[in-house]
């Protein structure tokens, strides 16, 4: 009977005693353990497909912006940049050729052009020419011989003109075939542009560099592996300051705003409390991002906490590895 008191007295106290902090502590702060530390980290991945020669990767070094990290074997790319190349200047050289025809085509016109403005002056004295004879003719002053005669020349003059427009009008319509040529070899030129454009994008994408600053890690080639467009080939981790996403649940978040002060402690350093302040809150929670998000308007229903992820900054610069467990306290009030 005695121990029964004294537990019920234990669990007053107790009660009392959570009553009282809570009261005076707790409920200023919102904390939770689903809180990890953050980097930013990119993959290397290759773009074209080869052997890679040579491989400057190294587990946990360090790597600048731009440093040379893998060299792919280069020698199919460098032949079908030469292709590539040769294909331009023969397009280049069909351009000119059909601008050439169609500068001589020009002339040409020309000179047919003369020769119609030349036949019409022909043709116009000759009809006047067979109708003063004609008219001779009608008063017997000339001969029936003559005017016979000045007619054939006459219609001689007239085949000769109609003959001269025709000429002109197929030189015309040759001249549209030669411009029709040409919109074609400038077409010729900006896909041979294209395809070397591309050549050379592929010989420079067989060097593969950091595309950030930061630390290797998850390595995974070697000299001598072929590589395929696509596969990774190491992570970068970055080496600006980290951050914690904590995921409060949704009851919690109601309470925290960006600037609120933050007590982390990390596992990794059981011994040291840091200081930070809440940036900001996730527009989502996190299982809006789910492979397969729930939905609740099927079947049956039961209600999950969601938990909404919060990003928390460092006050001071730290170096702490990315993924290490952490409990976070933010100060609500």
């Amino acid at each position: 009977m005695k121990i029964i008191k004294l537990l019920i007295v234990l669990f007053v106290v107790v009660l009392i005693g959570w009553g009282i902090y809570y009261f005076l502590v707790g409920r200023f702060y919102e904390s939770t353990d689903d809180a990890y530390t953050t980097l930013h980290t990119t993959n290397i991945s290759a773009q074209v497909s080869s052997h890679a020669a040579i491989s400057y990767l190294h587990d946990n070094e360090q790597v600048n912006k731009g440093q040379l990290l893998v060299k792919l074997d280069d020698r199919p790319f460098v032949s079908t940049l030469q292709q590539r190349k040769a294909d331009l200047d023969s397009a280049r050289a069909d351009l000119e050729y059909a601008q050439a025809n169609y500068d001589v085509q020009l002339k040409t016109i020309e000179e047919y052009q003369a020769d119609v403005v030349s036949a019409k002056a022909t043709l116009l004295n000759s009809q006047q020419e067979f109708n003063r004879y004609q008219t001779l003719v009608n008063k017997g002053v000339s001969s029936r011989e003559s005017f016979d005669q000045q007619q054939m020349t006459y219609s001689v003059d007239q085949a000769n003109y109609l003959k001269a427009k025709a000429q002109l009008i197929t030189e015309k319509e040759q001249l549209k075939t030669l411009s029709a040529k040409i919109d074609q070899s400038k077409s010729s030129v900006v896909s041979a542009q294209a395809a070397l454009g591309q050549a050379e994008l592929n010989v420079a994408y067989t060097e593969i560099r950091a595309p950030m600053s930061g630390y290797i890690n998850n390595r995974s080639v070697e000299p001598g592996d072929m590589v395929q467009a696509g596969d990774t080939l190491a992570s970068i981790v970055s080496n600006d300051r980290p951050w914690i996403v904590a995921n409060f649940k949704e009851t919690q978040v109601g309470h925290i705003h960006p600037g609120q002060a933050v007590d982390i402690s990390i596992d990794a350093y059981p011994n040291k409390t840091f200081k930070g302040h809440v940036d900001s809150l996730a527009s989502a929670t996190g299982s809006t991002f789910a492979l397969l998000p729930a939905d609740n308007a099927t079947g049956n229903f039961t209600k999950i906490v969601q938990r909404v992820p919060v990003k928390i900054v460092f006050d001071k610069a730290v170096t702490i590895p990315a993924g290490l467990s952490s409990e976070v306290s933010v100060h609500v009030q």
